[in-house]
């Protein structure tokens, strides 16, 4: 009996430490760097965003982040690398749309997008209508009957694979608009096309297309909400009433694997809320000013974004056959 009792002593003694040992454990986590991984190259827009918050939200979390730049295939590599790796917390992911679901819906990806979990959709960057100053077509209205009225002549400029690219499906899929498209791999190589009157008109972003916004004008946004650079330009909604267009944006999010919550729910609520707090930051808000982030720069949260999400994934597996992604 007295044997028994020693027994069931220690045990208690030896349970009472193990849990004592894992509380301490995950009080103290994260204990050494977190890694920010970027599926492209440094210095595009979406590697400033992230080098941006990490200087920021690492002040919260009390560990440096790293940044870690896997670029290559529209994304897919360093999307793949992130895939792979332990669903700890110790790396977080900066993620695009709509490459991100591009690479899983048309080129056999070997990640799934219910691996990742969204934390917050950060960046919607509206996708808009593009012309020179010296354009003939002054207004969404006059493009749209010059499209109309000489079918398959006008030349529109798009970067292949991403929301230009589904933008311009759903101007010829589901409002008839007739045009040549010109596909390039990058923002600066559309613009430049635009600026040497190569393009009748372009389909680029807001942050993009604020670098020419003295030699071209923005006539129209293709989502549902206006851009926050440019918030005077209307919907297509608004010009062309009934014609809906889908809710489109260039969004940048921060995501973690979806195992996270449930294997160390501490962990994914620790990243949640110093995230949160990164956000709010003074500093960091006028960082946004001052780098002309924060009219794109948002905070809905992790449900909101991942209905947005979702209905970007639905838009993509829509439109797939018309999507061209460059590698």
């Amino acid at each position: 009996m007295k044997k028994i009792i020693i027994l069931c002593v220690v045990t208690m003694i030896l349970s009472f430490t193990a849990m004592s040992n894992r509380n301490l454990y995950a009080a103290e986590w994260p204990s050494d760097k977190i890694t920010m991984l970027i599926p492209y190259k440094a210095g595009g827009s979406s590697d400033a965003m992230g080098r941006g918050l990490a200087k920021y939200w690492e002040k919260y979390l009390g560990v440096p982040i790293v940044i870690d730049n896997r670029d290559g295939a529209s994304s897919q590599v360093g999307t793949t690398i992130y895939s792979r790796l332990p669903a700890d917390g110790n790396t977080i992911y900066l993620g695009c749309q709509v490459y991100f679901s591009a690479n899983i819906i048309t080129h056999n990806a070997k990640y799934k997008f219910d691996q990742f979990d969204v934390l917050n959709i950060q960046q919607e960057d509206a996708v808009e209508i593009v012309v020179l100053n010296t354009s003939k077509y002054d207004t969404a209205e006059a493009l749209a009957a010059a499209v109309k009225e000489r079918p398959g002549e006008l030349t529109c400029g798009y970067i292949a694979g991403g929301p230009q690219n589904i933008a311009a499906s759903v101007l010829r899929k589901e409002y008839g608009w007739n045009f040549k498209s010109v596909t390039y791999d990058n923002g600066n190589a559309l613009r430049t096309a635009l600026l040497g009157d190569h393009l009748d008109f372009m389909i680029g972003n807001s942050s993009g297309d604020i670098s020419i916004t003295g030699k071209a004008k923005i006539l129209v946004v293709l989502g549902t909400k206006r851009s926050g650079l440019f918030p005077d330009v209307p919907t297509f909604g608004e010009i062309f009433q009934g014609n809906e267009f889908p809710n489109l944006s260039m969004s940048t999010f921060i995501a973690v694997h979806s195992e996270l919550k449930e294997k160390y729910p501490e962990r994914y609520e620790k990243l949640l809320s110093t995230y949160q707090q990164a956000l709010n930051d003074p500093e960091y808000q006028k960082f946004l000013s001052d780098s002309m982030q924060a009219p794109i720069n948002q905070y809905i949260g992790p449900e909101e974004s991942r209905r947005v999400n979702q209905s970007i994934h639905k838009l993509v597996e829509k439109y797939k056959d018309e999507l061209t992604v460059r590698y």
